[in-house]
Order: C-alpha cells, then structure tokens, then sequence
C-alpha cells in the first residue's frame, strides 16, 4: 500500500499585503542572486540573475500588460537558439534584436533590477519564515525529507484562502522523483517551499499534472539543479543550473517554470504592483491549465 504524507490545513481569509510600486522578488518567476545556466528551459515570467545568464534553447516572455524586461542580469548573458518576449517598457526594445541570437550578446542594457536590495529580500525574507510567524493566516509545518523521499507522495489539502509555509531544513535536499497533490481549493499561489540551510537542491523528473510541482521554492543559498521538472509558481536561489538530458531538446522542455504569483499574508511578501501573476500561453508540448486561479 502507498501512503501519502497528508497535510491538511484550516480556511481563513486573506488581507491585501500593500506594496511600493519598486520591483521587489515576487515581481520574479525565477531570480538568482549569481548565475543562471539554463537548456531547454521556459520561463514564464520575469527573469533576474545577479550574475551571468547562459541560455540555450529557451524561451523567456511575460505578458505585454507588463512593465519592465524580461530578462535582467548584472553581468554578461550568453544565448543560443532562444527567444525573450518583453513587456510593454519601451527601454526593451533596444534589446529585441538578440531575441535569436547565437553567440554571446554581452550587456543587452543597463539593468534596472535592484540585485543587492533583492539579494536581502531573499535571506530576510527565508529566515522569517524558518521561524514561528505570529499571523493566524499561516499555516507553517515542517517537513522531514527522509519522510517524504520514503513515500514519494505529498498531498496537500486546503482552502484558496490561506498560506501554507512548508519548511525543509536540511542542507541537501532533492526532489527527485517526488509527486505532489493538491486537493480542494488550494492552489501554487497559496504555497512557498523554504530551504533556509540548503546548499544544493535537487528538482528533477518531480511533479504531477496539472501543476507539476506547485508553489513558490525559496532556497537563497542554494545551487539548484533544475532538470526535467515543471513548476507553478516561482523559483528562487543563489544560483540555478538546468540541463538538458538531450543535447537537441527534442522539441521539448526540460526545465519550465510557470509564473503564478503568491498571493502571501506577510506584510511586503507577495506580488508587487509588476507581478508576475496572470495566465502564460505556452507553446511547447506540455498541456496547462487554461486559467490558473
């Protein structure tokens, strides 16, 4: 018999967190504070890295209601066989021939993103929720991965309204091969995946449809292996390294993540007035939802 790890959380109402109109980390899908290297990946959302960026076989878009760029890096970006679909900030156009460009491109621009402002957001931000938050709107537990790895399955039930903190404190963590559920009205924006001590973190071959793995994963010390893995929500590392398991993708995608913004109780934690929320038409051969929340 299989046994599912059940976490089943109250309802509560949720209050409106306000935000300053400066990006801040939830304006991300995927942020690194050094480099990302990525094959075969989508990204579904605003795109940081405080170092270097080396994209191959990719695609990088957000919405055009957005504001601002899609990708930003504050070193060099290396990109190959790949597109960026920018928003609706007029400062990107300039950055629209490299939509397809093979080779190095260097600076595409002045980056705009605050990367040591952001950089703290992201250790702030996991330490406060490694320890007890005084807010009957969350729901924080602590998850064992020995547990989880012997059962492979993670169900989590709850309400759309509320926010549950899932607290994994080991320092190597992996997520292979490792379902996740989510039954009555939860969904990924409700749900953020702390790793404060971990050094590296594993997410590969992981997920089940519709979501893949749902919520946002915070690890700001982590390098974070990112293969053959979906994810709704947002992903947030020190640095995050995604490689294809075929060197010509296969018209495939190996690394995807889908921007759903956390709709987070937490003052100044959630989506800022340029998230990342909202519906992504993905043109690969995964099948989404039609309307996340």
């Amino acid at each position: 018999m299989k046994f599912l790890l059940t976490l089943s959380l109250s309802v509560f109402s949720l209050v409106s967190p306000v935000h300053a109109n400066a990006l801040s980390l939830f304006d991300f899908a995927v942020y690194a504070k050094n480099n990302i290297e990525a094959e075969c990946s989508d990204f579904m959302g605003r795109t940081g890295a405080g170092g270097s960026v080396y994209l191959r076989d990719f695609l990088i878009q957000i919405s055009p209601n957005e504001l601002g760029c899609a990708l930003e890096s504050n070193s060099s970006v290396q990109m190959r066989r790949g597109k960026i679909a920018f928003g609706s900030d007029v400062s990107c156009l300039a950055a629209q021939s490299f939509r397809n460009y093979d080779g190095d491109a260097g600076s595409l621009y002045s980056p705009s993103a605050p990367f040591e402002s952001l950089n703290q957001e992201m250790d702030s931000l996991s330490k406060k929720l490694a320890t007890r938050i005084s807010n009957p709107n969350v729901k924080q537990v602590t998850l064992e991965m020995t547990r989880v790895r012997a059962e492979r399955t993670i169900q989590l039930s709850g309400s759309a309204n509320q926010l549950l903190v899932l607290n994994i404190l080991e320092s190597d963590v992996s997520f292979k091969n490792i379902g996740i559920h989510l039954k009555g009205s939860l969904l990924p924006k409700n749900i953020i995946w702390n790793f404060p001590n971990a050094k590296t973190l594993e997410i590969s071959h992981a997920g089940v449809d519709p979501y893949g793995l749902p919520g946002t994963f915070l690890a700001p010390d982590a390098q974070v292996i990112f293969n053959n893995a979906r994810i709704t929500g947002a992903l947030f590392a020190d640095s995050i390294l995604g490689r294809a398991d075929q060197m010509d993708c296969q018209g495939g995608v190996s690394g995807q993540v889908n921007g759903a913004c956390l709709n987070a109780v937490i003052p100044g934690v959630g989506c800022g007035s340029t998230g990342n929320g909202g519906q992504h038409q993905h043109p690969h051969q995964h099948q989404q939802p039609k309307q996340w929340f």
